[in-house]
């Protein structure tokens, strides 16, 4: 469990852009093209071993804060078209506020393809913003009413930081007038390390993710330079053979919804 000390409100947060509505444009926005296939334990485990006895990967830890606007006893960007994602993302030394669209998603050879669009702005560290989330989701996870007034004050501390004009930016139903509640809470474990294969260039991540106890397993690779996406999937799927993947590395079972929790509480609580 994330234990944060409360100090003050985050609407004392220092945001590195201020105007209402950014293009988006330049090193603050970026298109990603990524290959993922969900792994077993021992699928991880194994992959997890090679990366970073034989490639010397390198280690990471992050924590992201996930949100959604809940309308109609629902959460709406998850379901939208194309799918809109909001999180704070922290690794212990930097807090970003980051919203992503997905443009195009596909399947090829054991993966599925997303590519995706980004903008990301940086936010000075404030441990009162985990510290007030992790307190509204043990109260939402109690179905206290307490938790509505955790979410209003989380909500005008968006609107007042500018957070949710900023969001726009990639999401143009993204309105003031909705209402953002957080989903949930999820730790990032990953190894990665850059590859190249023939024209190929990827860089290679395999992670653990815990969403509220419930730890599933992946390996993600961002296509860095790629000739012919189809073939680049296939060069990497023959590569991990070569690294002792197999058809019992992969998980082919539905992963839950980690939002789903919190969207049920939260329709109980507009209920009552």
């Amino acid at each position: 469990m994330i234990l944060f000390m409360m100090k003050t409100l985050i609407a004392a947060f220092i945001l590195s852009f201020s105007a209402p509505l950014l293009a988006c444009t330049g090193a603050s926005c970026k298109t990603e093209v990524e290959l993922k296939v969900n792994l077993t334990k021992n699928g991880y485990n194994a992959l997890r071993a090679t990366l970073l006895t034989k490639f010397e990967a390198e280690k990471s830890e992050r924590t992201d804060i996930y949100f959604d606007i809940f309308k109609n006893s629902a959460y709406y960007l998850k379901k939208a078209q194309p799918p809109i994602k909001l999180r704070f993302q922290y690794n212990g030394e930097v807090l970003k506020w980051q919203t992503q669209k997905t443009i195009e998603q596909d399947l090829y050879s054991i993966f599925s393809m997303k590519k995706t669009q980004a903008i990301a702005m940086e936010i000075s560290e404030n441990s009162d913003l985990f510290n007030m989330l992790e307190n509204y989701h043990e109260e939402l996870s109690a179905l206290n009413p307490e938790a509505l007034v955790i979410a209003a004050s989380i909500q005008k501390s968006l609107e007042t930081t500018n957070i949710i004009n900023f969001t726009r930016t990639l999401c143009d139903f993204c309105a003031t007038t909705d209402r953002y509640y957080s989903t949930h809470i999820n730790h990032k474990k990953r190894v990665k390390t850059k590859l190249k294969l023939a024209g190929d260039t990827f860089e290679i991540m395999v992670g653990e993710t815990n969403n509220n106890g419930i730890v599933t397993y992946e390996l993600e690779a961002e296509v860095k330079k790629s000739t012919n996406l189809k073939l680049s999937a296939e060069r990497l799927n023959e590569w991990l053979k070569t690294q002792g993947m197999t058809s019992e590395s992969i998980d082919e079972s539905i992963p839950s919804d980690p939002a789903l929790p919190s969207e049920i509480a939260l329709k109980k609580l507009h209920s009552l």
